[in-house]
């Protein structure tokens, strides 16, 4: 299984001018924690995705901010370095993989912040709106056909902030919604989580 992670690319193989600047950011002070300046294992975690540019539906998850703690040394978002290790990048991977969505759609992952928080507390609303930006970016350069807030703040957040600007506002109607990884990891609950994904599947047009 794990062979499918080679299949996701990071920002910097698409886009090393967005990269650039998503890893210069320093709007906000925890940009200066050691663990989100650029130095390999840690940086601000990038976009990361299978990036086919084919006629296959694309969707974005977006997650909330990094874990304090990193697994993938290319700073991909939500990856872990191993399919089956125990963390929710790795428990969501795999979700998908045994939902069909692989086979399936382009996928691509993000998160409203690129920065770790401290003791990953929930991002402040100025780190959220500072971030914004490259989020916007994000789905400019791969034109998702739907985003999928994973959990309700950030849903709440595409919907009330993020389509309340007019480029984004046709997204109004393929904005889904599942919970955030770290509700399955946290009670250990890896079927509910393939069952709300395929679920899911029958909203996707």
């Amino acid at each position: 299984m794990n062979e499918i992670l080679s299949e996701f690319k990071n920002l910097r193989q698409i886009d090393q001018k967005l990269f650039e600047e998503i890893q210069g950011c320093n709007k906000c002070p925890i940009s200066t924690l050691s663990v989100n300046k650029l130095n390999p294992p840690n940086g601000k975690v990038e976009l990361t995705g299978t990036f086919y540019r084919d006629s296959r539906t694309r969707l974005l998850f977006i997650g909330i901010a990094p874990s304090y703690r990193r697994f993938d040394r290319d700073m991909r978002a939500m990856f872990p370095e191993d399919l089956h290790e125990n963390s929710s990048g790795a428990m969501f991977l795999r979700a998908l993989v045994d939902a069909g969505y692989i086979k399936t759609y382009d996928i691509y992952l993000t998160n409203l912040i690129r920065c770790s928080t401290e003791t990953n507390s929930f991002p402040v609303s100025t780190e959220i709106d500072n971030c914004g930006e490259f989020l916007e970016k994000e789905i400019k350069l791969i034109k998702p056909t739907h985003l999928i807030p994973m959990g309700w703040s950030v849903y709440n957040y595409v919907n009330d902030v993020l389509l309340g600007r007019l480029a984004f506002y046709k997204y109004r109607s393929l904005t889904l919604h599942i919970k955030h990884p770290a509700y399955y990891f946290r009670n250990k609950n890896y079927d509910e989580m393939v069952s709300e994904l395929v679920k899911l599947k029958g909203h996707i047009i």
